[in-house]
């Protein structure tokens, strides 16, 4: 009985008996690589926004903060206001939020076109211009007073 060749083996036999080029086997060819997507355009604002978020070493230092200074805590917020914040909505009107102190201030980043705001025991990363909610952090703070 006998075997066939291998496409290996008929490629090196036909090498070693000097057939030309085109009586070889054809090489198998890659596969074309998959297309690549479109490029997606994203508005200058949500490019930055994208990258607003409060980092870890921040969380700490605004909990470290508001532990060494629990009278800086602001009143608390009306019933279920603080429970409906959330990433990507607009800051809503009726809620009292302050700026943090200038000494916390120093310790956070600076991120231009945004404002770190506190409303009860939330603390907010906010766009400035458009009032855009980009991070919180619950039970940032103590229980408010």
């Amino acid at each position: 009985m006998t075997r066939p060749f291998t496409l290996p083996a008929a490629l090196m036999f036909a090498s070693i008996i000097g057939l030309p080029a085109s009586a070889q086997a054809p090489m198998a060819t890659p596969q074309d690589p998959p297309p690549v997507p479109p490029v997606q355009m994203v508005p200058p604002s949500a490019a930055a926004s994208a990258t607003a978020v409060f980092t870890t070493a921040e969380a700490h230092a605004i909990r470290d903060y508001y532990m060494e200074h629990p009278d800086q805590v602001g009143p608390a917020q009306a019933p279920g206001v603080a429970e409906s914040l959330t990433r990507g909505a607009t800051l809503p009107s009726r809620l009292e939020a302050k700026p943090v102190p200038d000494a916390l201030k120093d310790k956070l980043a600076d991120r231009p076109g945004h404002e770190i705001l506190i409303a009860g025991s939330v603390a907010l990363l906010v766009e400035s211009e458009t009032r855009v909610i980009r991070d919180l952090l619950r039970d940032a703070l103590p229980p408010a007073n």
